[in-house]
């Protein structure tokens, strides 16, 4: 398995960013820092997802880039390790489980429905800010309020291939929470929290003794969805569209 995941090309990201921005800003940093070689690896993974549902390992996607690309297959492996130190993969016991922090190739409580395709499965709800725009199709996510158990209302953003364009409820709220950059970064943006409304926030809030974070309440937004979503969208588009191959 490739090394954990290592912060030390992003100290100044973590250092600078607010608490709670910390993911989004190393999703910007490393799509900026990945290379040409990472950027072919992590879109035949995002395309195999979406494709098909799953992802093949990580060896099938090397074999499917150097396929199509003139690199060797050593050196694609080499680039297969980088990007899970970066965080922009993860490994675990030879299979990819997610990717960019975003794309998750096991089930969770968020996904995204592309028009024309079956849905992707999202690492956390920070990542329906920018998969829109990152995969180029438009759709809808759908997950549960985060305050309700299992009774909980379904939340919604409607996006265009550009991001977020509207929301259900129009009271939606969200929290993203602080990460120090001592795990790996998809666990972070996996521990995001999605809302109905204001009061449900709140409440969770309290409940979980008031978390370092950044809260998003309805009013808060959709400046987040358009800013966040722009900046976030922009570095998945980066690493997702550098090779189209059907499966």
């Amino acid at each position: 398995m490739p090394n954990a995941f290592d912060r030390t090309p992003f100290s100044a990201t973590f250092s600078q960013a607010a608490p709670g921005l910390e993911a989004a800003e190393w999703l910007i940093a490393a799509a900026a820092q990945a290379s040409p070689a990472g950027r072919l690896l992590l879109s035949q993974a995002a395309a195999s997802l979406v494709n098909r549902g799953w992802i093949s390992s990580p060896d099938a996607v090397v074999e499917q880039v150097a396929a199509h690309a003139d690199l060797h297959v050593d050196r694609l492996r080499e680039e297969v390790e980088q990007l899970a130190r970066s965080g922009l993969l993860t490994l675990f016991d030879g299979k990819i489980l997610d990717i960019a922090g975003c794309l998750s190739a096991r089930p969770t409580a968020w996904r995204f429905h592309p028009e024309g395709h079956s849905a992707v499965h999202l690492v956390g709800p920070l990542a329906a800010l920018g998969v829109a725009r990152g995969l180029g199709r438009p759709g809808v996510f759908r997950g549960r309020c985060s305050g309700g158990g299992d009774s909980a209302p379904t939340v919604e953003l409607h996006c265009d291939s550009q991001g977020v364009h509207t929301r259900a409820p129009e009271t939606l709220a969200m929290f993203l929470p602080a990460w120090p950059g001592t795990t790996y970064p998809s666990e972070a943006i996996a521990a995001g929290r999605i809302f109905a409304d204001d009061d449900a926030l709140s409440r969770w809030q309290a409940d979980a003794q008031e978390p370092p974070g950044l809260p998003l309440p309805s009013y808060l937004f959709p400046f987040a969805a358009t800013d966040l979503g722009d900046r976030l969208g922009a570095a998945l588009e980066s690493i997702f569209d550098a090779l189209a191959i059907d499966d």
